[in-house]
Formats: structure tokens, C-alpha cells, sequence
């Protein structure tokens, strides 16, 4: 089962093989990503604008996720630029999962997210953000990494789920994702 792939145990970056080197910026993937203004109460341009930098951190987080999958390896892809914590392991245990499988992907996933939830920063916390992705796997593909022979997607897999992810804003470090919650609910 493709969902199978995301579900991780927890690993410290250093675990994760991250190269600490400055990576290249990850292109953004094919997205209709957009904040959502959905929010309670009287929602400002500042709290507009914090939304679309966590839009646009999370496009980066796929992007560079993408690359990993498609490489077998985290390894200059700037995973660790993006993501922490269990978002982290998140990516690891996914490449991991394909390395051994012996598999890589091509293509890339199209999403469209939203801000569904957002809480400015306040004394002692940081903003935070729930985005809320519908997520397209009909072009991104697992093939043998020998062979590039297809992997069949599983008949009870969906190729568009519902992808939920908690962010945070770093200041002047940007937004890093915490968690990664793919659902089994198709979009």
C-alpha cells in the first residue's frame, strides 16, 4: 500500500543521512496553492502574508521531498531546510522504505493546498499553521530503480488523498513542517 510508505518511526536528523551542506533551493512542484481566508475573526495582510510563506515553505517541503524519492536519498535535496521532527523522519523512512524496496520515483505529485488553520505568533509561541492538501499521485510514479519497470499502485490505494500537516514559523528561519499526516480519505 503506497500510504504505507509515510508512516514513520521517529529519527533525529542526524539519523536521517541530511547532508548539511548548502543545498540548491528546491523548484516548487505543480501547485494551486493558496491561503486560505477562512480565518476567524478579523484576519490582517500580516496574517495573509505569514500564510503564504507557510504555502510557500510547504511547496519547497514536497519539492525537496520529491527529490529525495526520486534520487533514493536525502542528500543535498534540502529536505532538512523545510521539515523537522516527525516531518523529518516523515521523508527519511519514506527513502529508506524505497532503498530497500529497491525503487525510486519519477514524476512528481500536483497538490492543492489551503491554510485551513492558522494562530499568530503570541509571547512565548510561535505562529502556527495546519495545511490542508489535496494530493495527486497520478504522476508520480514508483519504478524499479534497476529496471525502471512501473510499480503497480495497489487497486485499494486512491491516487488523490487528503494530506494534513502541522507548520511552524521559524522567524527569520522560516516555516519548517512538524508532522505529516497522509489520510486514506480520497480528494
Amino acid at each position: 500500500m503506497v500510504l504505507t510508505l509515510f508512516a514513520l518511526p521517529a529519527c533525529s536528523a542526524s539519523e536521517s543521512g541530511a547532508d548539511r551542506s548548502s543545498p540548491k533551493e528546491p523548484a516548487p512542484l505543480s501547485s494551486s496553492s493558496t491561503a486560505s481566508h477562512s480565518t476567524s475573526g478579523g484576519a490582517t495582510s500580516k496574517d495573509e502574508a505569514a500564510k503564504d510563506k507557510a504555502l510557500a515553505a510547504y511547496d519547497k517541503f514536497w519539492a525537496a521531498q520529491v527529490a529525495a524519492f526520486r534520487k533514493g536519498s536525502m542528500r543535498g535535496t534540502g529536505v532538512e531546510k523545510y521539515a523537522t521532527a516527525d516531518a523529518l523522519a516523515f521523508v527519511h523512512n519514506g527513502v529508506t522504505r524505497m532503498q530497500k524496496a529497491g525503487t525510486r520515483s519519477t514524476g512528481a505529485p500536483k497538490h492543492e493546498a489551503k491554510v485551513s488553520t492558522y494562530t499568530p505568533k503570541k509571547p512565548g509561541k510561535a505562529a502556527t499553521a495546519t495545511i490542508s492538501d489535496c494530493l495527486s499521485t497520478a504522476s508520480w510514479k514508483t519504478v524499479e530503480k534497476d529496471t525502471g519497470k512501473p510499480v503497480p499502485r495497489p487497486s485499494n490505494v486512491p491516487s488523490s488523498y487528503l494530506v494534513t500537516t502541522k507548520a511552524e514559523d521559524w522567524g527569520k528561519r522560516g516555516w519548517r513542517m512538524l508532522h505529516v499526516s497522509p489520510s486514506s480519505r480520497e480528494c
